[in-house]
């Protein structure tokens, strides 16, 4: 799927962010995507094997892109990463959009 198609779609679909680029990659280590806070999301084809996975990853690291950084961390050190208020929306936004 071509970059420029899934930033369109995220913007479409989701609203404004901080992202300015989306970027693939291919590593090993466990994880579908990430939100660098410096305005790229990288998805990881590694791990990616399907176009739901892809725009799920996309939607929820879309998520965090919205978010404030200073609140992301004090949520993290506050609650954890599995409990951080933030990344649970994140979570709840890719899962609401495949309810539909």
């Amino acid at each position: 799927m071509k970059l420029d198609t899934l930033y369109k779609w995220a913007e479409k679909r989701l609203g404004p962010s901080k992202c300015k680029k989306i970027k693939y990659c291919r590593r090993k280590e466990n994880f579908y995507g990430e939100w660098d806070w410096n305005g790229t999301i990288k998805l990881n084809l590694y791990h990616i094997k399907s176009p739901t996975t892809l725009y799920r990853t996309l939607a929820h690291e879309w998520t965090h892109a919205q978010q404030s950084w200073k609140e992301y961390k004090k949520f993290d050190k506050k609650f954890g990463y599995d409990n951080n208020p933030l990344e649970l929306e994140a979570i709840q936004r890719e899962r609401n959009l495949w309810k539909r």
